[in-house]
């Protein structure tokens, strides 16, 4: 199913750390995305003209975030990066 998310980006904003201990950044609320997904948003003055175009597009099938998940984030696709970088490490 796609998605019209709201992506504000800027730093990360935890209470605890931020911006008294920490700014890291920019982040995301979708950080696993193409445009296979859906559609994002960065303000609510967006909104409305954003689920306009999310729903224009999701009626004309425009969306295919199961072909992204199928491509890259798989079980077995997740496992193999974690091997990759593991192996990575091992050689030094």
């Amino acid at each position: 199913m796609p998605v019209l998310a709201w992506d504000p980006g800027g730093p990360w904003q935890d209470t605890h750390y931020y911006p008294h201990r920490v700014v890291y950044g920019p982040v995301s609320s979708v950080p696993y995305w193409d445009t296979r997904c859906g559609l994002k948003f960065r303000a609510i003055e967006e909104f409305d003209s954003a689920w306009k175009e999310f729903w224009d597009q999701h009626r004309a099938q425009a969306f295919a975030p199961r072909d992204y998940i199928l491509e890259g984030l798989t079980l077995e696709k997740c496992a193999q990066g974690y091997l990759d970088i593991a192996n990575r490490v091992a050689a030094g």
